[in-house]
């Protein structure tokens, strides 16, 4: 029975040790938790009221810095997003372009060739000359041999497709330049010279078997017999040859004046543009980031100090509440 009253027994002002100075208010209202019967809503209650207590210090802060993540984010992936655009166009411009500078003192270009170049060149450009000469008249003759009567009537329309020869020759050797790297350009060099053996190879198999050159459409299902198709199959075969060959001695004589005149690559001023650019804004996104690191990393720090609040007082309601139950209990 004295048990019983015992653990009925509400602590009072007296049980208490004699405090030199008034309770602050946050102890007054642990002392009444303790003489709250239900102790799982008081220490609901203690959780709240801690929770309140510490967002009347630091509510203020912990939602400005809310306010102001939200706003540096939003910014932060803009400037993300245009630092991204800026390095894509780092990325697609070239750095150093071929530039024409003015002409330097010394030997004239044809006193610089030295050794089997002196001779290699002037035949290389020779028989450029020749082939693309040879490869127009081709198809010069064979259209006005053809007798159709608008080639007779009007023949310089039939020396204007005869031109599309040279014109061919010539779009290959330019090509090349649109590769960026030495070895890019060396492969298609090689590429070109292996197809021009091939169609000199073909040509000349063709050429022993018919010495027609003008001949009428190709019959497929008479090849092999007699002469049908063999003369026209000789033309097409000698056309490519001539556009394959130019094109290769166009790419020979290439390379022999770049030994001696080699291309100058200047930087590209796009190139630095961009570059000054990405420098500029980097600068002003990091100093974006870092504010918004600092803002995140305070609210996290205070979110976790208010959890950390919330749970010392509870701790300390369990504590104090263990103390009343233990002197209830003697």
């Amino acid at each position: 029975m004295s048990t019983a009253k015992a653990k009925n027994k509400l602590i009072t002002s007296d049980d208490q040790p004699a405090a030199q100075t008034p309770l602050a208010p946050s102890t007054h209202f642990m002392m009444a938790m303790l003489r709250y019967a239900d102790q799982k809503e008081a220490k609901q209650i203690v959780s709240e009221q801690a929770a309140l207590e510490y967002d009347r210090d630091h509510g203020g802060e912990i939602e400005k810095l809310r306010l102001e993540t939200e706003e540096v984010d939003a910014r932060f992936n803009v400037s993300k997003a245009r630092l991204a655009a800026l390095e894509e166009k780092i990325n697609a411009t070239k750095q150093y372009i071929k530039a024409v500078l003015p002409a330097e003192e010394g030997k004239p270009f044809f006193q610089k060739i030295r050794g089997v170049d002196k001779l290699a060149l002037p035949l290389i450009v020779m028989f450029l000359l020749g082939t693309l000469i040879m490869g127009t008249s081709n198809v010069f003759v064979n259209l006005m041999a053809a007798g159709d009567p608008i080639f007779i009537e009007k023949p310089y329309l039939a020396l204007f497709i005869a031109l599309l020869v040279p014109a061919g020759s010539t779009a290959l050797k330019f090509i090349s330049g649109f590769f960026e790297t030495f070895k890019a350009k060396k492969r298609f060099a090689l590429t070109i010279y292996i197809l021009s053996a091939l169609s000199m190879l073909g040509w000349s198999v063709a050429f022993a078997l018919n010495f027609n050159g003008v001949s009428g459409a190709i019959d497929f299902d008479a090849l092999g017999e007699g002469d049908g198709g063999k003369g026209a199959l000789l033309v097409w075969l000698q056309l490519v040859a001539e556009i394959l060959v130019a094109g290769a001695l166009f790419l020979a004589a290439e390379e022999i004046i770049l030994k001696y005149a080699p291309e100058t690559y200047v930087e590209n001023i796009e190139f630095l543009n961009a570059v000054n650019a990405h420098k500029t804004f980097e600068a002003q996104h990091t100093s974006l980031r870092d504010r918004r690191n600092d803002a995140h990393a305070r609210l996290a720090e205070l979110e976790a100090g208010r959890k950390a609040y919330v749970n010392e007082r509870v701790a300390e309601y369990i504590r104090l509440r263990g103390r009343v139950t233990d002197q209830q209990s003697l």
